[in-house]
């Protein structure tokens, strides 16, 4: 039997000057869940370390199905 792990990305900000105020990066990941908090927060695994990260900044991984050509399923 094996086991599903469900896989999320995490959204990374950058913050700039002293007023705090982030602007948004690209999506990293994807990263698996390790547990839940019943405070919202999501401990992730990031290669051997573990960090807790808050539901807002994260989203569920969906990995890009291949497009269907005319010779069957073409990837582009």
């Amino acid at each position: 039997m094996v086991k599903y792990t469900p896989r999320i990305m995490e959204e990374r900000r950058i913050y700039q000057g002293m007023d705090k105020r982030g602007i948004k990066s690209p999506w990293t990941g994807p990263f698996v869940v390790v547990k839940l908090d019943q405070h919202q927060r999501v401990l992730i695994k990031k290669g051997r370390h573990e960090q807790w990260c808050h539901v807002s900044q994260l989203k569920k991984f969906q990995e890009e199905k291949p497009i269907e050509g005319k010779n069957g399923n073409v990837d582009i």
